[in-house]
């Protein structure tokens, strides 16, 4: 009796063992197999290949030195630029607070560390001359105006299916501007409040 009961103690042992390595596995190792996945397709991919990053595919828009900006090629939510009707820009809306907090905290911790900071220029609407707002620093962001029409060759290029917006505001401060689901760029916008991609 004796021996057996020091059988199964050594098996439990054996798999406590091995239950520890496998979380060491998949908490150590995993993320950093993964993490060098995701720096060596952006480094090797071209301008409109597209890479698995987090829990999203994403485009590669721009590559520039050690940096590579992407965007993903469908709505991460329908959310509204603003959660109340009232003059804003990129740099007070809510959309930006949950992007750079609830979105961002989405990825893993190694995930976050290939997030670089980026100073934006948040622009005037030029048709409108509608005043964009300060600068910010964002670590994800929406596509301003110009960055859609530089970007993306054609409407076909931007279409996903949904509207999705940009972060240059619209033809007055109560309204942002978006992409429409066929890829056409709206310049006056929609209301803050409406729901977009």
């Amino acid at each position: 009796m004796e021996k057996r009961r020091k059988h199964i103690l050594i098996i439990i042992g054996v798999l406590l063992v091995c239950a520890l390595l496998f979380f060491a596995w998949l908490t150590f190792i995993v993320p950093q197999i993964r993490t060098k996945r995701i720096v060596s397709a952006a480094k090797n991919g071209e301008v409109g290949d597209t890479i698995h990053f987090g829990d999203y595919e994403w485009q590669i828009l721009a590559k520039e030195s050690n940096r590579v900006l992407i965007i993903t090629t469908s709505a991460v939510g329908e959310l509204t630029y603003n959660d109340e009707y009232e003059k804003v820009t990129w740099e007070q809306c809510n959309l930006r607070e949950w992007l750079n907090n609830t979105f961002y905290n989405e990825f893993s911790s190694d995930e976050k560390r290939l997030i670089a900071d980026t100073q934006l220029e948040n622009k005037n609407n030029e048709r409108y001359e509608t005043y964009g707002g300060n600068a910010t620093n964002d670590k994800i962001f929406l596509l301003s105006l110009e960055e859609a029409n530089k970007y993306f060759s054609d409407d076909s290029e931007r279409a996903i299916g949904k509207a999705w917006w940009l972060r240059s505001p619209g033809n007055y401060e109560l309204c942002a501007t978006f992409v429409y689901p066929d890829g056409k760029v709206s310049t006056s916008g929609c209301d803050v409040v409406c729901e977009g991609g």
